[in-house]
């Protein structure tokens, strides 16, 4: 099995997220008690949100790449970045390690093909929303990424950082949440939509929308143990 070297903390609930169902994940496709080596590098989202609503590429760059020299020295085979907004300058940090990368993005891509989506809203941090990173790969493969309004935009933006990367949600937010989801049916005709955001399981999780939704978080973590076992 490879060792996984996991850039987490942006934030907690999705590296948790991610470390549990990756080590249970793993297990049960051996179908043996058998867990996988994980190192965490852990990074603040308090940082790293503020990076990416001020398109702070640099910045960003050289944060996420001091976790990345950490994850060299402790002998990983491979990187992943729990965090989407961090992907926003993924390819600038892949240049800089000899560790492969798994994108986030590009898994999703992948699986928005398989599904043969044409239109899909992309819901993140406003950073993730109004930068080009997340859109471009899919709209080279002929797939329509489009937002919330800008109001919905800061609304899903606040929210995100000052309730979801806390580990709150109330019930009023979880409400206006969905609401906003339906609305890219109704409104936008869109076929299904992107949870671009690590933390969104925590709203959408349990619920079913008016269309599908492509879980970023779950469709990562599944490449990754692919990844692991190969």
């Amino acid at each position: 099995m490879k060792k996984l070297g996991l850039i987490g903390g942006v934030g907690p609930e999705a590296t948790l997220q991610y470390y549990k169902e990756i080590e249970y994940g793993v297990m049960k496709k051996l179908g043996k008690p058998v867990l996988p080596e994980i190192t965490i590098e852990s990074l603040s989202c308090f940082k790293m949100i503020p990076f990416g609503a001020t398109q702070d590429y640099e910045g960003m760059t050289e944060y996420i790449l001091g976790a990345v020299r950490t994850l060299e020295k402790a002998n990983c085979d491979f990187i992943a970045l729990a965090c989407c907004t961090g992907h926003m300058v993924f390819d600038r940090v892949a240049r800089e390690t000899a560790i492969p990368m798994l994108s986030l993005v590009q898994v999703c891509v992948s699986e928005a093909k398989k599904k043969k989506f044409n239109k899909l809203l992309l819901l993140g941090t406003e950073g993730t929303m109004k930068d080009a990173y997340f859109k471009e790969p899919f709209e080279k493969e002929g797939i329509q990424v489009v937002t919330p309004s800008e109001e919905d935009c800061k609304w899903i933006g606040w929210h995100i950082e000052n309730e979801l990367e806390h580990g709150v949600i109330t019930k009023d937010t979880k409400e206006k949440f969905i609401e906003i989801a339906n609305k890219g049916y109704s409104d936008l005709g869109v076929d299904a939509i992107i949870l671009g955001c690590t933390e969104l399981p925590m709203v959408y999780g349990d619920v079913e929308l008016k269309i599908p939704t492509l879980d970023a978080t779950k469709i990562h973590i599944q490449n990754i143990i692919d990844e692991i076992l190969i």
